[in-house]
């Protein structure tokens, strides 16, 4: 991901800080994979909210309006 975002900025990176985007850029490979599951992923809520628009009534999709703003 870093490598698309241009290095020609004002002020070039340091040795220290490409150390440290580096051990944090692998911190986080290794942490977020494991919020992918569980009650509270990001899965489960797509899941959720794909579930009650299919199950909803034609009559009240998003496209009519007759759904409450949230």
């Amino acid at each position: 991901m870093r490598e698309t975002v241009p290095d020609d900025g004002l002020l070039s990176q340091s040795n220290a800080e490409s150390t440290f985007t580096g051990m944090l850029d692998e911190k986080l490979a290794e942490q977020v994979p494991s919020q992918w599951t569980g009650r509270h992923s990001l899965a489960e809520a797509l899941y959720h909210q794909l579930r009650q628009r299919l199950a909803s009534p034609a009559s009240e999709s998003p496209a009519t309006g007759s759904e409450p703003p949230r």
